[in-house]
């Protein structure tokens, strides 16, 4: 699981929404860059003869201060969404990571009880078999004995499937090729009894990246609309220009 939440590449994805999120809301509560503008008038083509005006100008717009107040207040619900997602995703991969574990676990187990079975499954048969020369055996016993191995030998099959789907599957949440090897060394010890139903439902309503996500979208939103109605309050501009005029 650690190694899952440090290489994941959904990981990565989240964490980088969240700095984007932060670099949102820098912007959204700065100030506007200044704008420049420079023109020269002429009365002829080319300026040649007569008098010329060359005009340099800077203005600075400055939106009204209740606009940078909702809107740092959007941004920061802006990265509290984000990091709540980044938590979801965290919470999912860890949850992922040890149901697949447990899963190639459980296969690699179930492999080793196949193998088991196979294995006197050909003892009988060859027992069998053996009986059925010296005339102890009915015809039928063999070949049940038969269809038995060769059912072990199928289920093994489907086994060795299900174990190379899980290693890949672990590799996937593991951020590494898939056919790179697996070395389960895990246990599959029974987990202690889960505490009380209201406990968790408590817990998850209070604790949940959800309904964090959601709660700041709703204060992003709520603050969004007031930004909006405040589209009349008079922005200011600060400007300067200066005139030069030369005789050409």
């Amino acid at each position: 699981i650690a190694l899952a939440l440090r290489f994941n590449p959904q990981l990565q994805v989240a964490d980088a929404q969240t700095g984007q999120a932060r670099a949102r809301r820098v912007q959204d509560v700065a100030i506007p860059d200044p704008d420049f503008s420079a023109s020269i008038d002429a009365p002829r083509p080319f300026g040649r003869g007569g008098p010329t005006a060359k005009n340099v100008g800077a203005t600075l717009t400055i939106p009204f201060i209740d606009k940078f107040r909702l809107r740092g207040r959007i941004g920061t619900a802006d990265v509290r969404s984000a990091e709540a997602d980044a938590a979801l995703a965290r919470q999912v991969v860890a949850s992922a990571t040890s149901q697949t574990y447990d899963s190639l676990l459980a296969a690699l187990r179930r492999q080793r009880d196949i193998r088991e079975s196979k294995a006197l499954a050909e003892d009988f048969a060859r027992k069998t078999e053996a009986r059925y020369n010296a005339g102890d055996t009915p015809k039928l016993d063999v070949i049940r004995a038969r269809v038995d191995v060769a059912q072990a030998e199928n289920l093994l099959i489907v086994n060795q499937r299900d174990v190379a789907n899980a290693r890949a599957a672990l590799n996937r949440l593991l951020g590494r090729p898939l056919a790179a090897p697996v070395g389960a060394a895990d246990s599959l010890a029974v987990p202690p009894p889960l505490p009380d139903l209201t406990q968790i439902e408590s817990a998850g309503l209070a604790a949940r990246p959800e309904l964090a996500s959601l709660r700041s979208q709703r204060a992003g939103a709520s603050a969004a609309v007031t930004l909006a109605r405040e589209f009349w309050l008079p922005d200011f501009f600060i400007g300067l220009n200066r005139d030069y005029a030369t005789e050409g």
